[in-house]
């Protein structure tokens, strides 16, 4: 087997390697003033088992292309098999037709890997569970949850003033998952809205209760600013809401 690191993350690289016992090597890759890529693999790899790592730079677009001019490469250099360990994939978010006229942007990346010739993939907790059955290929669908139990634990965390959050209701199912390895900590979840036009995402509520300590998961995050706003909005009305009720309790014991 013949392992490929990528350059954008030497550490995770060299680690990966060090896990496979297998010597790290990487491809040649050339960017040239317009921007466009050339790769160039020294290694000789006839009738070899090829693994690489590819994991998102600052240009989602050319991430995509330098990955599967990777994968082509390999299969033009003789590779027998070739398996991407792509953590994150480009385009998760955009699985379906939002609205009429539109493409379906993770269909044609997916299409595009395949069409170069990879065998295999490998992702990490995906951002939508339907993604292992848009491909042809032979999936294999890693989780870090556990990773983040761990994590929980390690910082600690008191069980009746904590709470994990997840970005949006489409998290809940991570979330559930999470809360079972944490002893059935308490979860939430934040309701959005997004405006399909200009793509903008407001809060519109939480999902759940809002504690003093909460621990924020997500495979994504892109609106940090705006989920912590909303997490100390909806603490903010919790607090009016029971002064609010205490004040009406108050009013009640005078009358009486």
């Amino acid at each position: 087997m013949i392992f490929f690191g990528d350059q954008n993350s030497k550490d995770l690289s060299e680690s990966i390697g060090k896990k496979l016992n297998v010597k790290v090597h990487y491809p040649d890759i050339t960017v040239f003033p317009d921007g466009e890529r050339r790769i160039h693999l020294l290694e000789n790899i006839v009738d070899e088992h090829v693994v690489f790592l590819s994991t998102v730079g600052t240009s989602l677009d050319s991430y995509v292309l330098e990955t599967s001019f990777i994968i082509d490469a390999c299969k033009r250099s003789g590779a027998t098999s070739v398996t991407g360990v792509i953590p994150y994939m480009p385009y998760s978010r955009a699985d379906h037709v939002f609205r009429d006229g539109e493409a379906v942007p993770l269909e044609v990346v997916i299409h595009i890997l395949e069409s170069a010739g990879l065998s295999k993939i490998l992702f990490v907790d995906p951002h939508t569970i339907k993604m292992p059955e848009m491909f042809q290929i032979e999936v294999k669908n890693l989780s870090a949850l556990s990773l983040f139990a761990e994590k929980i634990r390690e910082l600690g965390f008191d069980k009746e003033n904590s709470v994990i959050v997840s970005p949006d209701m489409g998290g809940l199912r991570r979330m559930q998952q999470l809360s079972e390895m944490l002893d059935n900590l308490p979860f939430a979840s934040v309701e959005k809205e997004r405006d399909y036009e200009t793509g903008e995402i407001a809060s519109s509520g939480i999902h759940g209760e809002i504690k003093d300590t909460c621990f924020i998961v997500d495979d994504i995050f892109i609106l940090l600013e705006n989920m912590k706003n909303a997490l100390l909005e909806s603490r903010v009305r919790n607090y009016e809401s029971t002064v609010s009720d205490n004040n009406s309790v108050a009013e009640r014991n005078k009358k009486i």
